[in-house]
């Protein structure tokens, strides 16, 4: 009897359970998408109305998750930034990340703010979960009354440079939003999710907020452009992943990187991202060159990835217990680098030191040891013990 009234409680929970209009806002550049889509699809897929909303020209890399999109903010994209943004031809090095935080990041917030209030006079959002480095979303939520979810990239090292970066700006965009004080969070949110694994962590002068919670990263393919099959693995012969991201991808670096492999005794398949395969010198049969492999059917037979140290790369790598070789330049690759060498997982080499024989180098040490794939192991069971995006919505749910 006492267990037919526990079912009964269960069931009449479930009836009364809310669904929930959820808006999901990103700066409109993949890898900021990316790390957002496994946790919308999981909302959608527990019945909840997702709405992934970004900039106009990045409409149809929304549409490629499969989740319903709307677009708002100042149209821009990353990957064609200079054209919205022209001073950014002018700044180099940490003047360029500033620029990006200061003037393109939170510049971006008040546009995004304004269309996100507009849209939710149709369509009233119940919560917004937005990526890091998306801060309308925040102001939104704050005005709408709904609470607001963060949904972290990368390391929590990061928030410092959120905390800095919106210091000025948002204040101010919070002001003339007519509120007084110092209310306004754009960095902790109602909800923090904190994608990074102990080992790839940096330390920190910020506490996490007690309402933190760890989500297991899981890498996003893009299923519909999906390239080429990998090559089948050879007995006897490693599979190195090569890319330098899907948005920048210097073809002399990417040159150099696969000159130092073409006679290593192994199986090398290099992605371009943005840049057209045909940009890059001939190779031998031993290396594939295409725009793109999912990585999903890539990494699971992989020995080492080369890469730019971007986070999205190196979470993917992490996730499957790969080693690394990071070729890093601006935004956080460098740190990325740094936090997967002080993990054991990966070796770093400078873009400016990056000459003939430095690569085969390091992968050679890789192949042949078994130092870097131990710490790439490690690294993957921490990532696997993370709470899986399924079971982060109820805490998502909890919050309406």
């Amino acid at each position: 009897m006492a267990a037919e009234a526990i079912d009964k409680v269960g069931d009449e929970r479930e009836e009364v359970r809310q669904l929930m209009r959820v808006v999901v806002t990103t700066q409109p550049a993949l890898g900021h998408l990316h790390p957002l889509v496994p946790l919308a699809r999981a909302m959608a897929d527990a019945g909840h109305d997702v709405l992934l909303v970004s900039s106009a020209s990045f409409q149809p890399q929304l549409e490629r998750t499969g989740l319903p999109t709307a677009s708002a903010g100042l149209d821009w994209l990353e990957s064609e930034a200079t054209a919205a943004f022209p001073a950014l031809h002018t700044v180099v090095g940490d003047d360029g990340k500033r620029f990006f935080l200061d003037e393109i990041f939170c510049g971006t917030a008040e546009h995004m703010a304004e269309d996100l209030i507009g849209l939710a006079s149709g369509w009233r959002p119940d919560v917004i979960v937005r990526e890091i480095w998306e801060f309308g979303g925040a102001v939104a939520a704050a005005i709408l009354g709904v609470p607001c979810v963060v949904h972290g990239i990368g390391r929590w090292l990061n928030v410092e440079e959120v905390v800095d970066a919106g210091a000025a700006r948002l204040r101010s965009l919070w002001s003339r939003s007519g509120f007084t004080g110092d209310d306004l969070n754009w960095v902790d949110g109602d909800l923090y999710l904190d994608v990074c694994p102990p080992s790839l962590d940096l330390p920190t002068r910020r506490p996490r907020p007690p309402h933190t919670r760890s989500l297991r990263p899981v890498p996003f393919d893009d299923t519909s452009t999906p390239g080429p099959s990998p090559p089948a693995r050879r007995r006897g012969r490693p599979l190195i992943h090569v890319s330098l991201g899907t948005v920048s991808s210097r073809v002399d670096v990417l040159n150099a990187i696969l000159r130092d492999l073409r006679d290593l005794d192994a199986d090398v398949v290099a992605t371009t991202g943005n840049c057209d395969p045909v940009r890059v010198e001939p190779q031998p049969p031993s290396i594939t060159v295409t725009a793109y492999v999912p990585l999903t059917r890539l990494l699971p037979s992989c020995d080492l990835v080369i890469c730019h140290g971007g986070w999205g790369t190196v979470i993917a790598a992490a996730a499957h217990g790969v080693p690394v070789v990071c070729v890093p330049a601006g935004a956080d690759r460098p740190a990325n680098a740094h936090a997967c060498e002080t993990a054991g997982m990966g070796l770093t080499i400078r873009p400016d030191h990056l000459r003939p024989g430095r690569v085969r180098a390091a992968a050679t040490a890789i192949l042949d040891g078994g130092t870097h794939r131990a710490g790439a192991r490690q690294v993957r069971a921490e990532v696997d013990r993370m709470p899986s995006p399924q079971e982060i919505v109820q805490a998502v749910e909890d919050l309406v």
